[in-house]
């Protein structure tokens, strides 16, 4: 719970690790995709092979 406007260290953590994971499925298939180029369709298949592995 809130006290004071304070967090315990599990509810850092947990804020930490969402925002970690947020921003890179935000950022990292644009850069990829830019750095590829024609080939930038490659991407979804291997974000969608990464998530059928790590399942």
């Amino acid at each position: 719970m809130l006290d004071k406007g304070k967090i315990s260290v599990h509810q850092f953590t947990v804020l930490f690790i969402l925002f970690t994971i947020g921003s890179g499925i935000l950022v990292l298939p644009s850069l990829l995709a830019a750095e590829l180029n024609q080939n930038a369709w490659i991407v979804p298949l291997l974000g969608n092979w990464a998530i059928y592995k790590a399942f």
